[in-house]
């Protein structure tokens, strides 16, 4: 690769930090480092490894709605979030 080729690469690609990414309900003292262009893709990173997530069926809804558990709203991701970074 050119050096020409190099800086233009370098240029276009997105400013990443590294972020500390911290479970502090399982291990209040286990940190994970990861390098991400957003808090969102970091924590994605992260919750990989531990979640899953499917839409829930109607039979899923009824059983856990019965159990207790309150439907969460979730805020829209956006530019907004984004901002409020930095």
């Amino acid at each position: 690769m050119s050096k020409k080729t190099a800086i233009h690469l370098a240029e276009r690609a997105p400013t990443t930090r590294i972020y500390v990414v911290n479970d502090s309900r399982r291990d209040p003292l286990r940190n994970r480092l990861v390098r991400a262009t957003n808090r969102a893709q970091a924590l994605r990173h992260v919750a990989q490894d531990s979640f899953t997530v499917d839409i829930a069926t109607q039979n899923t809804l009824v059983f856990l709605v019965g159990q207790g558990v309150p439907v969460e709203e979730c805020r829209p991701d956006g530019p907004d979030a984004e901002h409020a970074e930095a």
